[in-house]
């Protein structure tokens, strides 16, 4: 992973107009390709005079624009030469969805003495995908 993965999925959702009105999207990186982007040689300049805290505390917010995540629920391709990643590029509210909806029925008991409330809850939630090309894979191997 370096930085021009992550400046080519930025690119392709400009070229295709989807990061209008001030929509950034979001990288959901694997850690290893997370260092493997922090320690590029290609960021030397950027780490010693622009942001420090790369190195200084490995923390990366963003860059290109790109909001950055680490978490190791990126699909990982067990390989037997090269294990891949396929990293995540997407845009928030725009290329997947989630809705729920929640209910509680409380009923208390007819016969105060008996001090007894009852409570029933239900929660449904259902994800999706919204728009399939606002999504960008980058894939890297170890």
């Amino acid at each position: 992973m370096d930085p021009s993965g992550i400046r080519k999925g930025v690119e392709i959702l400009e070229n295709q107009g989807l990061l209008k009105g001030g929509a950034k999207p979001v990288c959901f990186l694997h850690p290893q390709q997370f260092n493997q982007l922090t320690g590029d040689s290609d960021l030397v300049n950027y780490v010693q005079f622009a942001n420090p805290s790369i190195t200084q505390k490995y923390q990366m917010a963003e860059l290109y624009g790109c909001t950055l995540v680490r978490t190791n629920t990126v699909e990982e391709k067990d390989n037997t030469t090269n294990d891949a990643y396929n990293a995540i590029m997407c845009i928030p509210q725009h290329s997947y969805g989630v809705g729920s909806k929640r209910s509680v029925n409380i009923k208390l008991q007819e016969k105060p003495e008996d001090n007894q409330i009852w409570a029933t809850t239900n929660w449904r939630i259902k994800s999706g995908v919204i728009d399939a090309n606002s999504i960008i894979r980058i894939s890297t191997t170890k």
